[in-house]
């Protein structure tokens, strides 16, 4: 891994005036890397969305983002600002939250590790896997009406507000331990300095749909790295065949094959787009599987314009 490339990534994009959106990556950068690519991320605007180690999936205290506890009454989770609260998959929570929706994801993943031991059929497995997710989403989806949720824009110093939910959604509060009733917290905000928030949390809550459509787009990415460093692709994983040595012939190497690789993606778009029958080695190269130019001429006269205001031919679903 290159040392720094994510902020290199980062300013590289800034520098060309792209804007900012979602900063979808694995566990190697957030939320264990060092804390000043979060400090780049949160002040460029961008939206981090990353998993977790399987021990920090339950409860977590506010952790700074240096890794180190935070020592100061606003940081401390018992005391201060964030008395109320705990973070529990990249959110905050009121910290009367019931256990059972606390522990849901650290349950979920303890039921699937049983179950992949015990002596059943693979139907009954896949059926019990099945009922333990359902399970699990249902207690994330009761989570919502105790979350915390961020209000207006960051501040200068890197600091979020976050609103405290409102006591009709989540009804009385109860102590686990003593079965006390926990009076509900008087104030309505809570701001949440920039080393709590940069370590653990993020937009959307961990494994919601949400969360699950973005971080779901890391299988694009990995799907092309497979592809480039195949060895029926551009195979650049192979460095016999790129026999002169040097970043900069393997830079060049590298930024050709991504440039060959996209030409063979819209090669294969338009023949699945233009493909008159299913595609397959015996048809994929004659020019009869797919519509000719006067074919699609012909289609679009047939077509109402209102329902097809360009000129290039509708995309199949």
């Amino acid at each position: 891994m290159i040392k720094r490339a994510a902020i290199k990534m980062i300013d590289s994009i800034q520098r060309r005036g792209y804007p900012a959106g979602h900063y979808i990556v694995d566990r190697a950068y957030l939320p264990y890397a060092d804390s000043e690519l979060s400090k780049i991320l949160f002040g460029g605007g961008y939206t981090p969305v990353f998993d977790y180690k399987r021990e920090d999936l339950g409860k977590k205290g506010a952790t700074l983002a240096s890794g180190q506890s935070g020592s100061d009454k606003n940081l401390d989770p018992a005391s201060g600002a964030l008395a109320h609260c705990i973070i529990v998959g990249g959110s905050l929570y009121l910290s009367f939250m019931p256990a059972e929706l606390v522990d849901a994801e650290v349950t979920y993943q303890g039921t699937i590790k049983e179950l992949e031991r015990a002596p059943i059929t693979k139907s009954d497995l896949k059926k019990a896997k099945s009922e333990a997710r359902a399970l699990r989403d249902q207690r994330l989806r009761e989570r919502e009406p105790y979350r915390l949720r961020r209000r207006g824009a960051r501040r200068p110093d890197g600091s979020q507000q976050y609103s405290f939910p409102p006591p009709e959604g989540y009804g009385i509060g109860f102590d686990a331990s003593t079965g006390e009733i926990i009076e509900p917290p008087k104030q309505k905000t809570v701001i949440v300095p920039f080393e709590v928030e940069a370590k653990w949390l993020q937009k959307y809550p961990h494994k919601s749909p949400e969360w699950a459509a973005y971080y779901g787009l890391r299988n694009t990415v990995e799907g092309v790295n497979n592809m480039l460093k195949g060895e029926k692709s551009t195979d650049i994983g192979n460095a016999r065949k790129r026999a002169p040595r040097g970043n900069t012939f393997s830079a060049l190497a590298v930024g050709l094959s991504i440039v060959a690789l996209n030409l063979q993606k819209i090669l294969a778009f338009y023949r699945e787009q233009l493909a008159k029958k299913p595609l397959g080695t015996a048809n994929l190269l004659l020019a009869s599987t797919y519509y000719s130019e006067d074919e699609l001429r012909m289609m679009r006269s047939r077509t109402p314009r209102e329902r097809w205001p360009d000129s290039d031919p509708p995309l199949r679903t």
